[in-house]
């Protein structure tokens, strides 16, 4: 179980047209402050139901921080045209 205060994150391969969630339990908050990719990607923010791309990388997100909870939160889509290693780092806030 993670504590309020705790580091949180994932690392996955993930196939060319999928994506890496970044979505905490029901009722955690977790800042986001560090995403990493290996090629092209996407970020989109999503309730679950509506997507809104949010913009391309392809580099590590370092210096922004992603508020995100289990109702709204966000999505890694690889477009890299290949598998690739996305990885993503922050803390529980709540």
């Amino acid at each position: 179980m993670v504590e309020v205060g705790d580091r949180v994150g994932d690392i996955k391969d993930i196939t060319n047209g999928n994506f890496l969630e970044v979505r905490p339990p029901i009722g955690e908050v977790w800042y986001i402050s560090e995403i990493a990719v290996e090629g092209a990607a996407e970020l989109y923010r999503t309730n679950g139901t509506t997507d809104t791309k949010l913009f391309d990388f392809n580099a590590p997100l370092i210096g922004f921080v992603f508020h995100v909870s289990n109702e709204n939160y966000i999505k890694i889509k690889n477009v890299s045209g290949g598998t690739q290693r996305m990885s993503y780092s922050g803390v529980r806030v709540k």
